[in-house]
């Protein structure tokens, strides 16, 4: 029994031995060190951020301890998307460390991105990865416009147009819409872009000198800009009044009329609906207002004594917003 009991025992030592070593074994091998170079990746940038289209690099090092050249190839990712095949690593004249160029996309929209390159290692080196936060601004736009003509009447037709350019570094063409305004207020809704430029005709312009400017609104990768005022001259029209000769002659009854008669144009078309006044000297005879053929209309009964103290009368058209004033004299016809 003795003896049985010393096997026992010694069988027994044996199965905690092999237990405690297989459970020790993944910790070893976990605390085993990769015998491979150790390496690191650090990525350079230029202090300043660059804005929307403009070309700049990004430099991964790759520093090895002990510095020993290596050559290899680097995988650059922004926000996590692999940009383009992998970079090779070169030698840098006086430098014992190897680098890699990423040439950051210009059309990398303006905000902030994260950048990050990827050693994957081999035989030889351990793998390495770094990151870099990296912001593109908005570029700087100038908008610049033209008027023409620059000088009309009320009613014509004015074009304006208006392009905005990106200033450098800056590069790439803005999207979004273009305003104008005349004397500060909005003339019509904002106008989509057409390549760099827009262009709105109108003949809403009323009399007076205007200052019109055309104002970018901007988008993500761009900003807003406003042009420099041009000024639009727009003169009333011209009216021409023709006065026929007072009608004078003697009624069934024996009273004496006075038929006054004008016709008032722009240009060759009758201007309906405007009043004219008929004068004799000092004194109002009556007042009409033109039909649709351009022609006023009044009988000046009981003023035939001021229609021949006067010989004759005048007939006058104040004007309005649009249209200059006119006057004509009309004679006597017995």
């Amino acid at each position: 029994m003795g003896l049985l009991r010393i096997r026992l025992l010694a069988l027994l030592a044996v199965a905690v031995a092999l237990v405690a070593g297989a459970a020790a074994a993944p910790a070893a091998a976990e605390d085993a060190e990769d015998p491979r170079i150790p390496t690191e990746l650090a990525i350079r940038t230029l202090d300043t951020a660059p804005v929307f289209g403009e070309l700049r690099p990004v430099v991964a090092e790759l520093i090895t301890v002990p510095k020993t050249p290596h050559g290899g190839l680097v995988q650059f990712s922004i926000d996590g998307v692999p940009a383009g095949e992998p970079a090779p690593l070169r030698t840098v004249p006086n430098v014992v460390s190897w680098v890699a160029t990423l040439v950051v996309p210009t059309d990398l929209a303006a905000g902030d991105h994260v950048i990050e390159a990827t050693f994957p290692g081999d035989d030889a080196y351990a793998p390495s990865t770094a990151s870099v936060e990296y912001r593109v601004d908005p570029a700087s736009t100038t908008t610049t416009l033209s008027a023409a003509p620059a000088s009309v009447s009320v009613g014509d037709d004015v074009t304006l147009s208006a392009q905005v350019a990106v200033e450098a570094p800056g590069a790439g063409t803005p999207t979004g819409t273009m305003q104008f305004h005349v004397d500060g207020s909005p003339l019509g809704a904002p106008v989509a872009l057409d390549g760099d430029r827009v262009t709105l005709t109108t003949d809403t312009l009323p009399a007076g000198d205007h200052t019109i400017t055309a104002t970018y609104a901007g988008d993500g990768n761009f900003h807003p800009s406003t042009s420099s005022g041009t000024t639009v001259s727009v003169a009333k029209r011209a009216t021409t009044l023709l006065a026929q000769p007072a009608l004078v002659r003697l009624s069934p009854l024996g009273l004496p009329l006075g038929r006054l008669q004008a016709t008032l144009t722009r240009g060759t078309a009758p201007v309906p609906g405007a009043e004219v006044d008929f004068t004799a000297g000092s004194r109002s005879l009556c007042t009409a207002t033109t039909d649709a053929s351009g022609v006023a209309t009044c009988a000046a009964t009981l003023r035939l004594v001021d229609l021949l103290l006067s010989f004759g009368y005048t007939a006058s058209y104040a004007g309005s917003d649009t249209d200059l004033a006119a006057t004509a004299r009309g004679g006597l016809l017995g």
